[in-house]
């Protein structure tokens, strides 16, 4: 038990630079900016009140449908917030702010009978990083403090927990799909000819899959099985890339290429994920290999400059 706890604690507690968390907030609220752009949420209240059907949020906070003006105004507070989230200027206000406005405007359209795939995810990851210190690396507010101070943030428990967050809000989600349809279809969402089915009606849509590959795969049924089952394996066995560091590494990367997959053949793309997958990535890692490879490279630039030097000097 002893050593279950220390696993536990290191997991979530261990000291981290601040660059890495930093770094995180600074990709993920630009990729908000890229995934709202052009800024249409408020254009929901449009919808006509007998489409309505509230989402357990609303009623349960007894939400109000804002009106347009109100809902636009909203909206471009909401853009300021996650710019000065994304540059790190008064980071701890304007990510709470993000948040609290985010949370409403990215709730507003699954009131209306479809319920979004990746809406969700976003607001309570803006919500991790509202509650903590997401501003100390890759901010203008680090840049600031240490102007002023000339300190440099030590490593701390603060730095990681987010990002912990991240994986496991990750880990239920994906974990949630597989076993949604497992309860609710049983094996026949493997062994039945849906997903032959699937890849051949969405090129009857209005939104067609960007290639026909599916097209071709739905003439095997049996590879369309393998696929099914496949994907549902990955997705259950998605929460073992917390507890084994060597299967992190597989199970993720092999998650992000299933969900390109699924655009390519299906065209239902997972964009709200991608700007999620940047939280596995050991930033502070990977720029101390690229520092160290810029001082390999000038030592060696060197090397080579000092003979072809002495012999044009001789």
């Amino acid at each position: 038990m002893t050593k279950l706890a220390e696993r536990w604690d290191t997991f979530w507690f261990a000291p981290e630079p601040p660059a890495t968390l930093g770094f995180c907030r600074f990709v993920f609220f630009t990729g908000m900016l890229w995934l709202q752009y052009p800024f249409r949420l408020h254009t929901w209240a449009r919808t006509p009140r007998s489409y309505r059907r509230p989402i357990w949020v609303f009623e349960a906070f007894n939400l109000p449908f804002l009106n347009e003006s109100v809902m636009f105004v909203m909206e471009m507070c909401w853009v300021a917030a996650i710019v000065l989230a994304a540059v790190g200027l008064f980071t701890r206000v304007a990510t709470a702010v993000a948040f609290a406005l985010g949370f409403y405007l990215l709730a507003m359209g699954n009131n209306f009978g479809k319920i979004g795939h990746g809406d969700q995810a976003l607001a309570l990851v803006m919500l991790i990083l509202a509650l903590s210190r997401c501003g100390d690396g890759w901010s203008i507010d680090a840049w600031i403090a240490r102007w002023r101070s000339g300190a440099v943030r030590a490593r701390s428990a603060e730095y990681r927990w987010p990002v912990r967050m991240v994986w496991l809000l990750m880990a239920l989600i994906f974990f949630s799909a597989g076993a949604s349809k497992l309860v609710r279809s049983g094996s026949a969402w493997i062994t039945s000819d849906h997903m032959a089915m699937t890849l051949i009606q969405v090129h009857h849509l209005h939104l067609k899959p960007p290639t026909e590959l599916g097209l071709y795969l739905a003439r095997y049924p049996l590879l369309c099985n393998v696929m099914a089952a496949g994907a549902v394996a990955l997705e259950l066995s998605f929460p073992l890339a917390l507890m084994f560091r060597r299967l992190r590494l597989p199970i993720v990367l092999m998650t992000l290429l299933m969900q390109i997959g699924i655009g390519l053949l299906l065209a239902v793309w997972f964009r709200q994920f991608v700007f999620l997958y940047v939280f596995w990535v050991p930033w502070d890692r990977v720029g101390m290999r690229i520092t160290q490879m810029g001082h390999e490279s000038r030592r060696t630039g060197k090397s080579h400059l000092i003979p072809v030097d002495s012999q044009i000097r001789h």
